[in-house]
Protein backbone atom coordinates (compact mmCIF):
# COMPACT_ATOMS: atom_id res chain seq x y z
CA UNK A 1 0.00 0.00 0.00
CA UNK A 2 1.69 3.27 -0.78
CA UNK A 3 2.07 6.02 1.95
CA UNK A 4 0.26 8.58 1.11
CA UNK A 5 -2.69 5.79 1.10
CA UNK A 6 -1.28 4.57 4.13
CA UNK A 7 -1.77 8.09 5.38
CA UNK A 8 -5.03 8.97 4.48
CA UNK A 9 -6.28 6.38 5.89
CA UNK A 10 -4.99 7.05 9.54
CA UNK A 11 -6.27 10.03 9.37
CA UNK A 12 -9.33 9.35 8.36
CA UNK A 13 -9.78 6.89 11.15
CA UNK A 14 -8.17 9.30 13.88
CA UNK A 15 -10.52 11.79 12.76
CA UNK A 16 -13.58 9.19 12.80
CA UNK A 17 -12.43 7.70 16.48
CA UNK A 18 -11.39 10.35 18.18
CA UNK A 19 -7.83 8.33 18.89
CA UNK A 20 -4.55 9.83 18.18
CA UNK A 21 -2.67 6.52 17.27
CA UNK A 22 -2.35 7.72 13.95
CA UNK A 23 0.90 8.37 14.26
CA UNK A 24 3.75 9.64 16.43
CA UNK A 25 3.62 13.81 16.59
CA UNK A 26 6.86 15.30 15.96
CA UNK A 27 8.91 16.37 19.15
CA UNK A 28 9.20 19.99 19.87
CA UNK A 29 12.10 21.38 21.23
CA UNK A 30 12.29 21.78 25.06
CA UNK A 31 10.15 24.26 26.19
CA UNK A 32 8.01 24.77 23.20
CA UNK A 33 4.83 22.84 21.87
CA UNK A 34 3.07 21.88 18.59
CA UNK A 35 -0.10 24.02 18.25
CA UNK A 36 -2.70 24.45 15.52
CA UNK A 37 -3.70 28.04 14.77
CA UNK A 38 -6.56 29.35 12.50
CA UNK A 39 -5.41 32.47 10.72
CA UNK A 40 -8.69 32.57 8.56
CA UNK A 41 -12.07 31.46 8.44
CA UNK A 42 -14.37 32.46 6.08
CA UNK A 43 -17.66 30.95 4.12
CA UNK A 44 -17.31 29.09 1.09
CA UNK A 45 -19.12 31.42 -2.10
CA UNK A 46 -21.65 29.62 -2.79
CA UNK A 47 -23.39 30.08 0.44
CA UNK A 48 -22.60 34.02 0.58
CA UNK A 49 -26.23 34.30 2.34
CA UNK A 50 -24.93 32.41 5.48
CA UNK A 51 -23.57 36.43 6.31
CA UNK A 52 -21.03 34.92 8.16
CA UNK A 53 -18.86 37.21 10.77
CA UNK A 54 -15.90 36.21 12.81
CA UNK A 55 -13.49 37.45 15.11
CA UNK A 56 -10.38 35.57 16.16
CA UNK A 57 -8.54 36.17 19.45
CA UNK A 58 -5.46 34.82 20.05
CA UNK A 59 -4.43 34.01 23.48
CA UNK A 60 -0.92 34.16 25.41
CA UNK A 61 -0.60 30.52 25.49
CA UNK A 62 -0.91 30.45 21.80
CA UNK A 63 -4.52 29.05 21.73
CA UNK A 64 -7.19 30.93 18.87
CA UNK A 65 -10.86 31.40 19.90
CA UNK A 66 -13.55 32.20 17.29
CA UNK A 67 -16.05 34.49 17.79
CA UNK A 68 -19.03 33.72 14.68
CA UNK A 69 -22.45 34.41 13.68
CA UNK A 70 -23.82 32.81 10.89
CA UNK A 71 -27.51 32.44 9.16
CA UNK A 72 -28.86 29.01 7.94
CA UNK A 73 -31.08 29.87 5.07
CA UNK A 74 -32.05 26.59 4.17
CA UNK A 75 -33.61 24.03 6.79
CA UNK A 76 -32.16 20.63 6.93
CA UNK A 77 -34.42 18.01 9.08
CA UNK A 78 -30.81 15.50 8.68
CA UNK A 79 -27.65 16.19 6.72
CA UNK A 80 -27.16 13.71 3.96
CA UNK A 81 -23.68 14.38 3.05
CA UNK A 82 -20.75 16.15 5.07
CA UNK A 83 -17.49 16.41 3.67
CA UNK A 84 -14.06 18.24 4.30
CA UNK A 85 -12.03 19.31 1.38
CA UNK A 86 -8.54 19.75 1.87
CA UNK A 87 -6.07 21.91 0.06
CA UNK A 88 -2.30 22.32 1.49
CA UNK A 89 -0.51 25.44 0.68
CA UNK A 90 2.89 26.49 0.87
CA UNK A 91 3.12 28.65 4.41
CA UNK A 92 2.87 32.10 2.05
CA UNK A 93 -0.10 30.34 0.43
CA UNK A 94 1.54 31.28 -3.02
CA UNK A 95 1.44 27.79 -4.44
CA UNK A 96 -1.52 24.95 -2.99
CA UNK A 97 -1.97 21.47 -4.41
CA UNK A 98 -5.43 19.35 -2.94
CA UNK A 99 -4.33 17.20 0.22
CA UNK A 100 -7.26 15.56 0.61
CA UNK A 101 -11.67 15.07 0.11
CA UNK A 102 -12.98 13.03 2.97
CA UNK A 103 -17.20 12.55 3.32
CA UNK A 104 -17.64 11.05 6.68
CA UNK A 105 -19.24 7.48 6.90
CA UNK A 106 -21.05 8.87 9.97
CA UNK A 107 -24.61 10.27 9.78
CA UNK A 108 -23.85 14.01 9.26
CA UNK A 109 -26.56 14.61 12.57
CA UNK A 110 -24.52 11.70 14.44
CA UNK A 111 -21.56 13.74 13.70
CA UNK A 112 -22.34 16.95 14.60
CA UNK A 113 -23.29 15.96 18.28
CA UNK A 114 -20.28 13.19 18.52
CA UNK A 115 -18.58 13.53 21.81
CA UNK A 116 -14.48 13.24 22.65
CA UNK A 117 -13.64 13.88 18.81
CA UNK A 118 -12.02 16.30 17.03
CA UNK A 119 -14.93 18.41 16.35
CA UNK A 120 -16.63 18.44 19.09
CA UNK A 121 -15.96 21.36 20.96
CA UNK A 122 -16.82 23.33 17.43
CA UNK A 123 -20.63 22.49 17.82
CA UNK A 124 -21.19 22.87 21.68
CA UNK A 125 -21.12 26.18 21.75
CA UNK A 126 -23.55 27.84 19.27
CA UNK A 127 -26.66 28.83 20.12
CA UNK A 128 -29.81 28.21 19.37
CA UNK A 129 -27.93 24.20 19.28
CA UNK A 130 -27.17 23.47 15.93
CA UNK A 131 -28.37 19.89 15.99
CA UNK A 132 -31.29 18.20 13.76
CA UNK A 133 -33.59 19.24 12.55
CA UNK A 134 -31.46 22.49 11.69
CA UNK A 135 -33.73 25.15 11.66
CA UNK A 136 -33.26 28.35 9.25
CA UNK A 137 -31.94 31.63 11.68
CA UNK A 138 -29.37 33.41 13.16
CA UNK A 139 -26.38 31.43 15.10
CA UNK A 140 -23.97 32.34 17.43
CA UNK A 141 -21.13 30.51 18.56
CA UNK A 142 -19.15 31.93 21.12
CA UNK A 143 -14.95 30.36 21.74
CA UNK A 144 -15.51 28.05 18.61
CA UNK A 145 -12.42 26.02 18.46
CA UNK A 146 -11.84 22.13 18.00
CA UNK A 147 -10.08 19.49 19.98
CA UNK A 148 -6.11 20.87 19.76
CA UNK A 149 -4.71 17.90 21.49
CA UNK A 150 -6.18 15.65 19.14
CA UNK A 151 -5.80 17.31 15.88
CA UNK A 152 -1.93 18.05 17.13
CA UNK A 153 -1.73 14.31 16.90
CA UNK A 154 -2.80 13.73 13.33
CA UNK A 155 -0.24 13.17 10.39
CA UNK A 156 -0.66 16.82 8.93
CA UNK A 157 2.58 18.00 7.52
CA UNK A 158 4.06 20.68 8.98
CA UNK A 159 5.39 24.22 7.88
CA UNK A 160 2.11 24.05 5.24
CA UNK A 161 -1.36 26.59 5.04
CA UNK A 162 -4.21 24.45 5.00
CA UNK A 163 -7.62 25.36 3.84
CA UNK A 164 -10.11 23.01 5.12
CA UNK A 165 -13.48 23.58 3.19
CA UNK A 166 -16.33 21.55 5.12
CA UNK A 167 -19.65 21.16 3.76
CA UNK A 168 -23.29 20.37 4.85
CA UNK A 169 -25.68 19.23 2.85
CA UNK A 170 -29.45 18.34 3.54
CA UNK A 171 -32.13 15.82 2.51
CA UNK A 172 -32.78 17.63 -0.71
CA UNK A 173 -29.23 18.20 -1.88
CA UNK A 174 -28.70 21.87 -0.62
CA UNK A 175 -25.79 22.65 0.25
CA UNK A 176 -26.71 25.05 2.98
CA UNK A 177 -23.76 25.03 5.50
CA UNK A 178 -20.26 25.63 4.65
CA UNK A 179 -17.00 27.31 5.86
CA UNK A 180 -13.63 27.17 4.70
CA UNK A 181 -10.87 27.77 7.46
CA UNK A 182 -7.37 28.40 7.20
CA UNK A 183 -4.99 26.84 9.49
CA UNK A 184 -1.60 25.93 10.11
CA UNK A 185 0.60 23.84 12.53
CA UNK A 186 3.62 25.64 14.32
CA UNK A 187 5.78 25.71 16.88
CA UNK A 188 4.99 27.89 20.08
CA UNK A 189 7.05 28.85 22.88
CA UNK A 190 4.97 30.25 25.84
CA UNK A 191 6.08 33.92 27.02
CA UNK A 192 7.39 33.17 31.01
Amino acid sequence: MPAAVKALILLALAALTGLAAAKKKPSAPLGSKLIFQWVEMEHCPETFDMNATYELRYMRNGDVFADTTFHVRKPAQTITKLRQIITSCTEAGAECEHFMTWDSPMEGCAFISAKHAVWSPTFVNIKPPFLCPIATGLYVNNNWTVDKNLLNLLPFPRNHLYKDRVEMWNEKNELFWCFIFHLIFKLYKPRT
